[in-house]
């Protein structure tokens, strides 16, 4: 979806992530521990005192004395593959308290060993691997374990599933089957679901959209309380999906889900302050919402001190802000900071930094992230720092998200650097008959392009 101001940073407004109130790793998991450990069989005597200590000690956040409690239940062959891996999730969650998220994914595999069909172990181990945190991040692995919880009736993993399915979060899209699982959150009582649900009746994900659908189901979150469902009704009206842009109503909705401490309101009024040149309102709104660690507000930061608005144009402190932001995920953060690095006198150091954060804007399958990543390994002047199969595999990425000249343009410089001169030259014609007709300096550079590929040389930067 396209909008103004704000969005020309692509933030989606109304999706489930580690930010704006939906920590993948955050879930009130004590109710369910202690609902759990309530209908559990009966257990040997002093397990039983154990777990009972270890849930008071989880209650009152002393989560060491909590594991040290479960470490000998754990172990016990006295008890059931079921009791020892509800032991294990409740060691994994006091793991998962103090962010020692290697031992909690050990636990919640242990878990899954002696207990395969879990769906609470399934859901949080599913968020280990949706976020990252002490496994390698891996949306597709994340999906297929809250694929398997919300079969087994997590209402949580349904939330998951159907977002997935909605955005293509580690597997392909598929809208009808996203609203069949968010409804069944929605009517599991997760308002998260009804955001998800009227999102997916707009574009990109509905054509045509029903904005009439889209609009009652935001309403009906709103009455539940939902801030996010707020913020994405601002941002319906500031894209001017109604019609035209509606500045006025898309700053009361934020207002009002700022006032309710939504950092992903307060940064969206940051943007639409820039856009108005109230720089001094823009920075208060940025610090407001990067106070909660909100990452797009540090880009936001990060750009008034790049540019100079309404403070003194600082690139150590720019840098400083997108490194924030970009460290807790956000895409257009790590792009910022590529551009910075591959910004004259490019050095090898830089160049290596700048493929370090082009990385991960592409695992998060941003094109533009994909479509960087390509150019560096394909063009780089560094020998070392090319390659240029997987700059191929990047670069087609880029074109399958977005086909546009400067995509086929990078492809064909891919191409070029794994030695395939004749799909080089014919991409390189291709982006150049995607070029607008007033685009001349961009025409140039490409035929400089196609005629270093005609004589069988890859392009250098």
């Amino acid at each position: 979806m396209v909008y103004t101001h704000a969005h020309r940073y692509c933030i989606p407004p109304d999706a489930p992530r580690k930010r704006a109130g939906h920590d993948l790793r955050k879930a009130p998991l004590i109710v369910a521990v202690l609902a759990w450990f309530a209908v559990a069989p009966a257990w040997a005597v002093e397990p039983a005192e154990s777990v009972a200590q270890a849930l008071q000690q989880i209650e009152a956040k002393r989560y060491g004395l909590a594991r040290s409690y479960l470490d000998t239940v754990v172990i016990d062959t006295r008890l059931s593959g079921v009791q020892r891996a509800r032991a294990y999730y409740y060691r994994g969650y006091a793991f998962i308290a103090e962010g020692l998220y290697v031992s909690a994914a050990q636990d919640y595999e242990r878990a899954l060993e002696l207990d395969p069909g879990n769906s609470t172990v399934l859901a949080e181990l599913g968020r280990l691997y949706a976020n990252g945190d002490g496994v390698a991040r891996n949306p597709a692995t994340a999906f297929k374990l809250f694929l398997k919880a919300a079969r087994g009736g997590n209402d949580t993993a349904r939330l998951y599933v159907g977002y997935a399915l909605l955005t293509g979060a580690g597997t392909p899209t598929d809208v009808p089957k996203a609203r069949y699982w968010l409804r069944e959150s929605a009517d599991a009582g997760h308002v998260d679901a009804l955001v998800q649900l009227a999102r997916s009746y707009r574009v990109p994900f509905a054509d045509p959209p029903d904005l009439d659908r889209a609009l009652a189901l935001y309403q009906l979150a709103v009455d539940k309380g939902s801030l996010e469902a707020l913020t994405a009704l601002g941002y319906v009206y500031l894209g001017g999906e109604t019609g035209s842009p509606d500045l006025q109503r898309a700053t009361q909705y934020f207002r009002q889900a700022a006032q309710g401490n939504s950092p992903a309101a307060q940064t969206a009024l940051g943007f639409m302050s820039i856009a108005d040149h109230q720089y001094a309102a823009a920075r208060q709104w940025f610090e407001r919402a990067a106070a909660v660690q909100y990452p797009e507000a540090f880009t936001g930061l990060g750009r008034l001190y790049q540019e100079g608005l309404g403070v003194a144009a600082s690139r150590t402190r720019a840098i400083e802000s997108y490194a924030k932001g970009a460290t807790l995920g956000d895409v257009q953060a790590q792009l910022r900071l590529a551009s910075l690095d591959l910004a004259p006198p490019v050095s090898q150091t830089n160049t290596e930094s700048a493929l370090r954060w082009l990385r991960l804007a592409a695992e998060q399958d941003h094109p533009q992230g994909h479509n960087g990543l390509a150019w560096v390994l394909a063009t780089s002047r560094f020998d070392r720092l090319r390659d240029g199969a997987t700059a191929v595999v990047e670069a087609n990425r880029a074109t399958t998200l977005t086909r546009t000249a400067s995509t086929l343009d990078t492809l064909a410089a891919a191409y070029a650097e794994s030695g395939d001169f004749d799909k080089a030259v014919a991409t390189q014609r291709d982006a150049l008959a995607a070029l607008a007709q007033d685009q001349h300096a961009l025409r140039d550079a490409f035929e400089q392009h196609l005629d270093r590929y005609l004589k069988q040389q890859p392009w250098r930067e």
